[in-house]
């Protein structure tokens, strides 16, 4: 049973969508296949789409929470003009 929100289910979805994507499936399928397998309350199409985006990307890790992979908004010059601020 899917018990949404839960890190273990976000992963073994995100594992789910990780080898349909490897077999080349669509996400309209791969997130089909999930709401026949897991039920209605599984992620959403949307996200479903974000997932299998970041798999065709190169990522491999289903671990991570999908904030991990939002830009920093930190760069050397905010470092540079927070520091001459701070002297």
């Amino acid at each position: 049973m899917y018990v949404r929100g839960t890190s273990r289910n976000k992963c073994e979805i995100r594992s789910v969508i990780r080898f349909l994507t490897l077999r080349n499936e669509l996400a309209a399928s791969i997130h089909w296949q999930l709401v026949e397998t897991y039920g209605s309350e599984v992620m959403n199409r949307l996200n479903v789409t974000k997932w299998v985006r970041l798999f065709k990307e190169g990522c491999t890790d289903t671990h991570n929470e999908e904030r991990s992979w939002r830009p920093s908004v930190i760069s050397e010059e905010l470092v540079q003009q927070v520091e001459k601020k701070s002297s």
